[in-house]
């Protein structure tokens, strides 16, 4: 990878540019940019939409992109990204998670670029916009081997780190205590990621249908509705019995490396979520079930729901940091 010295001393300028379009990316981005601190890194975190939101309501700094969620793969939103890498001087290395058009803006400006995903283009249908994961200096995929078949052009440039989670680090009894639950009842947690207006319609009656669901009479509901519902839902997530989880990849990683039995509630637009769930399920590690099953099916995928097999490809923030700085040989 070009390399550029570091401009202070030791210290390397990292412009870490994170996605909006939800909040999965800029959850991740900002635990891998504390931890880019921790090593020494000088980290300017940037972001839009929906991410800079999730940062900002943390007290996290983070730069506005003025990118619009929905339209962030738009030639505008590339526009944008260039006079932001331009504005920054003394930039060693451009940490982009699923910005795509900053590798080649930064090949322009003569920038090192890691380029961060979880998906290839082909896996959704648009193998041709492969070329762009082929520009990085390095293309690093937050994901499982094992769940990507890998283009045949990108298969000597890809690294697999496993995906990215901080699991609680005590047991379900630990988490019950520290929450105050009853070590005894069925617990089950819903957790729907950020409602808007375009899942409204999906994920606004979830935590009802799953209450019409509960397999166990007494059972005790916990419903996590929005990234703001609490600060940390680690602890909520290791207390339940099952997660009920509307099928994103991050809230899927978080919930499969903490071992929860996981129901992975499918059926959304957005084909990136549909493929990570399935090979998910494929793998053994979640239930799916499909948002508008019937009553029967939600209660039976709850009911069965367990634990996949013990994750060993799974990486930490930390990890991840430390492979940025320092790529493995």
């Amino acid at each position: 990878m070009r390399r550029r010295p570091a401009s202070k001393g030791t210290t390397t300028r990292i412009e870490y540019l994170s996605r909006g379009h939800g909040h999965g990316h800029a959850a991740t981005d900002v635990r891998v940019a504390a931890a880019l601190r921790t090593l020494g890194a000088e980290v300017r975190l940037a972001s839009y939409g929906s991410g800079l939101d999730h940062c900002t309501r943390r007290g996290v700094d983070c730069a506005d992109l003025g990118i619009d969620d929905l339209h962030d793969q738009d030639p505008t939103a590339a526009l944008r990204v260039l006079a932001y890498l331009r504005g920054r001087r003394g930039t060693d290395l451009v940490v982009a998670h699923e910005i795509f058009a900053a590798p080649s803006l930064c090949r322009a400006l003569g920038l090192p670029c890691v380029l961060l995903t979880h998906w290839f283009f082909a896996e959704i249908g648009a193998p041709d916009r492969d070329a762009l994961l082929a520009t990085p200096d390095r293309l690093v995929l937050l994901d499982l081997a094992a769940a990507h078949d890998v283009p045949a052009a990108l298969a000597d440039r890809v690294e697999f780190t496993g995906p990215v989670a901080e699991p609680y680090p005590g047991d379900r009894p630990a988490a019950r205590r520290q929450l105050g639950l009853d070590p005894a009842e069925y617990v089950v947690v819903v957790t729907t990621g950020a409602v808007t207006t375009h899942n409204r319609d999906r994920l606004g009656a979830l935590p009802a249908r799953v209450r019409a669901a509960l397999p166990v009479r007494h059972a005790r509901l916990l419903v996590l509705s929005g990234p703001t519902a609490v600060d940390d839902p680690a602890p909520y997530h290791r207390a339940a019995d099952v997660v009920v989880a509307n099928a994103t990849f991050g809230a899927l990683s978080e919930l499969v490396a903490a071992g929860v039995p996981t129901v992975a509630v499918t059926g959304g637009p957005n084909p990136v979520d549909r493929l990570h769930a399935e090979r998910f399920a494929a793998l053994g590690l979640v239930t799916t079930v499909d948002a508008d099953a019937r009553t029967a099916a939600l209660a039976d995928a709850i009911r069965t729901a367990r634990p996949g097999p013990a994750p060993v490809d799974w990486c930490t923030p930390a990890a991840l940091a430390r492979r940025l700085v320092a790529p493995p040989a």
